[in-house]
C-alpha cells in the first residue's frame, strides 16, 4: 500500500527487488563435528575463548528417548573439536533417571551451573519430576547435583545471568513460563519483585 500507518506520513512504500536470483541455489550444512556418541538438544557456551557445546546422550538401539547422562565437546577454532566425555550422569542422580534438555551457564562467581529436567523417577506426562540445578568448576565437568531434588516444578529449563546484577535467573515450563532468581547457595529459587 502506498500510504501504510506505519510508514512516515508522506512516505511512498515500494516492492523490493526479487532477492532470490541473489541467493544460493541450496544452503547446506554437511560438517558433523560430534559422531562418537547419538546427541541431541545442544546448548552452546562461550568462555575463556573456547565455545562448549553441551549435549543429551540418547543410548544406542532404543525406540525412544532413552538420554541418561550429558555430553561435551568444545572447541577454540570450530573447526578442530575435543570431546570432553560424560560431564553429568543421571546415575549420580537419586529423584529422577533421564537426562533431557540442558542448558550451561557461567555464574558470577567462576563456576557454571546446569539446569536439567529431572525426567524418570516419578514422572508423568502431566507432571514431570521438575528442575535441578548441578555445578562444577569447569564447562566441561564433572557436575554434581547440588540439591538432591528438584530446586523448580516444571521441564525444559534455562538458565541466564543478568550482567547488570549478577543474579542467576531459572526457568521452566510449567504449561507457561515460571521463572525465578537462583538463590547463591543453589538451593532454592525466588519471584522476582
Amino acid at each position: 500500500h502506498p500510504t501504510d500507518s506505519a510508514a512516515p506520513l508522506g512516505a511512498e512504500m515500494r516492492p523490493l527487488p526479487p532477492l532470490l536470483g541473489l541467493l544460493p541455489c541450496a544452503v547446506v550444512a554437511n560438517y558433523e563435528i560430534f559422531t562418537q556418541r547419538y546427541s541431541a538438544d545442544p546448548a552452546p557456551l562461550v568462555t575463556g575463548g573456547r565455545m562448549y557445546i553441551t549435549t543429551s546422550h540418547d543410548l544406542a538401539n532404543n525406540t525412544g528417548w532413552n538420554m541418561r547422562d550429558y555430553n561435551c565437546l568444545s572447541s577454540d577454532d570450530l573447526v578442530n573439536w575435543r570431546d570432553e566425555g560424560i560431564v553429568f550422569s543421571m546415575d549420580t542422580v537419586r529423584w529422577a533417571n533421564l537426562a533431557w534438555a540442558q542448558q550451561v551457564v557461567e555464574a558470577p562467581n567462576g563456576t557454571f551451573l546446569m539446569a536439567f529436567p529431572g525426567m524418570g523417577g516419578n514422572f508423568s506426562w502431566s507432571y514431570p519430576g521438575g528442575v535441578g540445578i548441578a555445578s562444577s568448576t569447569s564447562p566441561a565437568g564433572p557436575f554434581v547435583d547440588q540439591l538432591g531434588k528438584a530446586i523448580m516444578p516444571g521441564d525444559d529449563p534455562t538458565l541466564f545471568v543478568d550482567k547488570r546484577t549478577g543474579e542467576v535467573h531459572l526457568c521452566s515450563n510449567l504449561n507457561g513460563p515460571n521463572c525465578g532468581i537462583l538463590a547463591a547457595d543453589l538451593k532454592s529459587w525466588t519471584v522476582p519483585p
